[in-house]
């Protein structure tokens, strides 16, 4: 088993999400490993995104920036409905006129974000298990 270790601070959240998941794939993507050369988990993404859209017939190309911030929205806002609201923001289409397009996308960051799918799938279940508990504080 690989030993992680910092190296940068690329997607700071996706480095936790890969280290609690021990996901040595996802580590790397995230730079969380050494590797010959520094991985971009944006545009990593940014290319599966552009080449469904493409597969979909779609005239929207994504830049690096844009998925940026529904990677972003999707490890931090812990809803896919914060990284589709980010989507929107940079596609000339709404989920309604367009959803092959958002469910597109979404797969790629599930597919792409397995550790941190995981990580918060885990805390989801925490917080039901603590609600049922009913505690005060």
């Amino acid at each position: 088993m690989k030993k992680f270790m910092e190296l940068d601070h690329t997607s700071s959240g996706v480095q936790i999400a890969a280290a609690l998941t021990k996901d040595a794939d996802m580590a790397a993507t995230v730079n969380l490993v050494n590797a010959p050369a520094k991985s971009d988990l944006y545009d990593i993404i940014c290319r599966h995104v552009n080449a469904d859209f493409k597969d979909l017939n779609a005239d929207v190309v994504l830049s690096r920036s844009d998925v940026k911030a529904a990677v972003i929205a999707k490890v931090y806002g812990a809803t896919h409905l914060n990284d589709r609201a980010e989507l929107a923001n940079v596609i000339p289409y709404t989920a309604e006129e367009k959803p092959e397009l958002y469910s597109a996308f979404s797969n790629v960051l599930k597919n792409q974000m397995a550790a941190v799918v995981k990580v918060q799938k885990y805390f989801a279940y925490l917080a039901k298990q603590l609600d049922k508990l009913n505690l005060d504080s």
